[in-house]
């Protein structure tokens, strides 16, 4: 099977690893999240989103437009980058 890779999925990959460089992912700590999402926002110029005091990352697509390949190309990055190998995706 080929998948034709579209930029918004990159895009959304890439802005989830630069989020969590912000972060010590390695030592799982995750308590400066928000203030490394509102930099992101701010650096993207991202303005249409709703924002939360939860501390939490949400990929939110449409149907059919490549949920899966960014769930599974995020961990691959996040494996890589992070050397994570245990992952949740919860979906409705």
């Amino acid at each position: 099977m080929l998948f034709e890779r579209q930029q918004y999925q990159i895009d959304c990959v890439d802005n989830i690893v630069a989020v969590l460089n912000w972060c010590d992912v390695r030592s799982n700590d995750f308590d400066n999240l928000q203030t490394a999402i509102n930099k992101l926002w701010e650096e993207k110029g991202y303005h249409q989103f709703q924002k939360t005091d939860k501390k939490r990352l949400d990929v939110l697509m449409e149907t059919g437009t490549g949920k899966t390949f960014t769930y599974l190309k995020s961990i691959f990055e996040l494996n890589k980058q992070f050397d994570k190998k245990k992952f949740i995706i919860v979906v409705p």
